[in-house]
């Protein structure tokens, strides 16, 4: 556990945990006989910026021995509650490695197209997959399904299409996986809603005017944890926004390669059938969690409850 004074910031697991408490300058550390070990910042450090500044030098000292990777030069806010005084700042690319949570933004872009559009326009190619803490995902069937096994929905009269991003190679995160059209962290000192518009435009290529159509509808969180990297909890607040059919994103900032627009049926063949491949994991449970706010998956569905449950762990 990570804490300072008496407030618990997070878990961290062991190597975390061992490497840390190298670092006497900064923190003390305890050892109980049982699995639980605390770690503390040393009183002197007694303000955000005091904890800022001492725990910068030791991010910046494992960075430098490869303990950290994937370096972004972006600060998150780290606090007991979102929207609380930050109790210091964090390099984004340590926020696993020190087990705090971090919150995000992903925007579900989709078409509705009318009955006589053509399908074909806007089938997209690849294949696509991806899971998330290692699981495998219940299957999206239903009553009521096609012939591939995947929900027929009210798609059928209003056909929705959804545009999905891939991701450049060069990203130090999940390179060259899809995405959705518009994702990103959310990082100190920045709303929500600004932090939506800023990544519309630098990701898409998406006018202010368009980028406020997007518009809030929940979050999706969940935990995951790896002994050799650390405890990942994540809270992302989700966002839909209904674009034009003449819209077509344009990659901006160099963080996406690509983007291309599928049926909705295509995207929930991705989805439910995830072999290794290239859908980042935590795509799924916003778009999953879009099928059933547009009623494409009922409680009817086997495993329905679950599902829902599920979207939201951490």
């Amino acid at each position: 556990l990570l804490s300072f004074l008496t407030k618990y910031i997070s878990k961290i697991v062991f190597r975390s945990f061992n490497i840390l408490k190298e670092f006497t300058d900064c923190f003390e550390s305890s050892e109980n006989s049982g699995p639980i070990g605390f770690l503390k910042f040393l009183p002197t450090f007694n303000t955000s910026d005091l904890r800022t500044k001492a725990v910068s030098k030791v991010t910046s000292k494992l960075r430098d021995r490869r303990v950290i990777t994937g370096w972004r030069d972006e600060l998150y806010p780290v606090s007991s509650a979102f929207r609380e005084p930050p109790d210091f700042l964090l390099e984004r690319a340590a926020v696993t490695f020190f087990g705090v949570k971090a919150y995000g933004v992903h925007v579900n872009g989709y078409v509705i197209r009318s009955p006589s559009t053509d399908l074909t326009e806007a089938m997209g190619k690849g294949n696509v997959a991806g899971s998330v803490g290692g699981e495998e995902k219940p299957r999206l069937r239903g009553r009521e399904e096609d012939e591939e096994g995947l929900f027929q929905g009210s798609c059928k009269q209003d056909p929705i299409f959804m545009w999905v991003a891939r991701r450049s190679k060069t990203k130090p995160t999940w390179p060259g996986m899809l995405d959705h059209i518009v994702a990103g962290g959310q990082p100190y000192n920045i709303s929500c809603s600004a932090n939506v518009l800023k990544e519309c435009a630098e990701e898409a290529g998406m006018s202010d005017d368009l980028a406020r159509l997007a518009h809030p509808v929940g979050i999706v969180s969940y935990e995951n944890v790896d002994p050799n990297v650390g405890y990942k909890h994540d809270v992302l607040f989700c966002y839909d926004i209904q674009l034009p059919e003449d819209f077509t994103p344009t990659p901006m900032d160099g963080e996406v390669e690509s983007f291309q627009l599928l049926p909705i049926q295509e995207v929930a063949k991705l989805v439910a059938n995830l072999p290794d491949g290239t859908f980042k994991s935590n795509c799924c449970l916003v778009i999953v969690d879009f099928f059933i706010r547009k009623g494409l998956l009922s409680p009817d569905w086997p495993g329905y409850l679950d599902l829902v449950q599920g979207l939201r762990k951490a």
